[in-house]
């Protein structure tokens, strides 16, 4: 594959200055914006570490190391591209920053965007929070497609992975500038690249590589009208992304690639074939959390170029607050299944001792030995109601109950027997019939207790069960308060 292209670069100090007030440019591009040419094919976009000593060298040290190493190893700047040669500019680039380490107590790092046109598609590669897109213009915003994004190395990208934050708290957050993966010199294991691959790219492509400095107000959607073609041709596209981003606080770099044509493209099986960006972000992605690695390339191959040095304490920090944000929010829907379910049981088990000690305490006496109590007077007879009774019911003797013998009394309740659910409706119906017919205005179910089992004890079934069940309230709620404080411990 052979290409046409024109190419374009934005560089710009945003509002950024140092600590005399004068303007601090930490971005670097590559090829620099004087010597940037419609033939060159590898691209290059940094930002330095804001707040790190010599962010600047940072990034012009990776934007020169890398491009210098591709040109050498890429005789032919549209021929053959591996990923070997791109491990070799990567190592290459870290030697370059290990050699300018001043020892400083912070040191200098960058991000790194990477892009190669060659005989077989494009290769993409990235570490940080800086992006490269892949767009396909339409003639509007909705018909305009980004065909790929870079997904940041941050913090911030970390806990919206994992529920801790929303993708709308991101964009506001503090912690938005703190990236995962960066490129800085003597580091104990050095941190891979994630790789893309594709060689669907067609006339009228656009590939934007930028700084985060550009993307402050920028969204994919505001980014797809910018680059759909109502908005003109590719002059006019880079003079609004320049005003639009004047305002800017931070760095703002970018290189912009027009895809004028393709000569040669892959036929379409070859071409689904070379693409495996997919494949590759996905790889990717499961690895996002870790913020160090082996400096080899993911992709279709995998390459370990350099033994490992000294482990910066800044990632590690970095690691440990997402993991323990990962590890402090299984820990509280832990803690709240543990404390759902014991509450389940303590109120399960509570009605039980309740229906239990309530059911007991009505059927251990036989209707029979129901007693009207002496301080209660026996309630107004009702006008009498006539029933046509039938042949049957009048031939049917009234059964009178009998008093059993103080002997058989005195052992009943040894002998008593569980009552079955018939007898508890035959029980109760009998009570209510005897204690209240006729009359609105009748005992309520807690004196046709009282007038069930008069006699029985010196406290009422009715007060026995209250206290049952507030002995059940109180260990609940003792229960109740030992699980809210595991929660909040954990």
């Amino acid at each position: 594959m052979k290409y046409k292209i024109e190419v374009y670069s934005i560089m710009e100090f945003g509002q950024r200055v140092d600590s005399n007030g004068n303007p601090h440019q930490e971005d670097s591009i590559y090829p620099l914006p004087e010597n940037i040419s419609d033939s060159d094919r590898v691209f290059i976009v940094c930002d330095g570490m804001g707040g790190h000593d010599a962010g600047e060298v940072a990034s012009a040290t990776v934007c020169e190391a890398m491009g210098k190493s591709v040109l050498a190893n890429a005789a032919d700047p549209e021929g053959e591209f591996t990923d070997e040669m791109l491990a070799k500019a990567i190592t290459d680039a870290f030697d370059a920053l290990d050699k300018k380490d001043t020892g400083a107590a912070k040191k200098m790092g960058t991000t790194m965007t990477f892009l190669k046109l060659h005989d077989k598609g494009a290769t993409i590669a990235h570490m940080g929070d800086s992006r490269v897109y892949h767009i396909r213009p339409g003639k509007d915003e909705n018909s305009t497609a980004i065909l790929f994004e870079t997904v940041d190395h941050s913090l911030v990208n970390d806990l919206v992975k994992i529920g801790e934050m929303t993708p709308e708290e991101a964009k506001t957050s503090r912690q938005r500038n703190v990236i995962t993966r960066a490129m800085q010199p003597n580091m104990e294991r050095r941190p891979r690249a994630d790789v893309y691959h594709t060689a669907d790219i067609k006339p009228g492509d656009y590939f934007y590589m930028c700084t985060d400095g550009m993307l402050e107000t920028a969204d994919d959607a505001s980014i797809k009208y910018v680059f759909s073609d109502e908005l003109g041709d590719a002059k006019a596209k880079v003079e609004i992304l320049r005003k639009g981003t004047e305002p800017n606080r931070d760095n703002h770099s970018a290189i912009i690639i027009h895809v004028l044509d393709v000569i040669d493209p892959l036929p379409v099986g070859e071409s689904k074939k070379a693409d495996t960006g997919k494949a590759d972000s996905d790889k990717a992605e499961e690895k996002a959390s870790e913020s160090v690695a082996d400096a080899s390339v993911t992709g279709n191959t995998s390459v370990s170029p350099k033994p490992a040095k000294p482990l910066p304490q800044q990632h590690t920090a970095q690691q440990a607050v997402s993991a323990g944000s990962e590890g402090a929010s299984m820990a509280r829907l832990e803690a709240k299944r543990k404390k759902n379910v014991m509450l389940n049981l303590i109120l399960l088990c509570a009605a039980v001792v309740v229906v239990v000690a309530g059911g007991f305490m009505v059927f251990r006496s036989s209707p029979g030995d129901a007693q009207v109590p002496e301080e209660v007077s026996a309630p107004p007879q009702a006008p009498p109601v006539h029933h046509q009774a039938t042949p049957q019911q009048q031939s049917q003797p009234v059964h009178q109950p009998q008093q059993p013998a103080p002997q058989q009394q005195s052992q009943q309740p040894q002998q008593a027997q569980p009552a079955s659910p018939e007898q508890v409706i035959d029980a109760v119906g009998a009570a209510q019939d005897n204690s209240a017919e006729g009359n609105a205005n009748t005992h309520s179910a807690a004196a046709v207790l009282n007038n069930i089992n008069q006699g029985q004890g010196s406290e009422t079934p009715e007060a026995e069960v209250q206290s049952e069940i507030e002995a059940v309230q109180q260990v609940a709620s003792g229960l109740e308060t030992k699980a809210d404080s595991t929660d909040n411990d954990k």
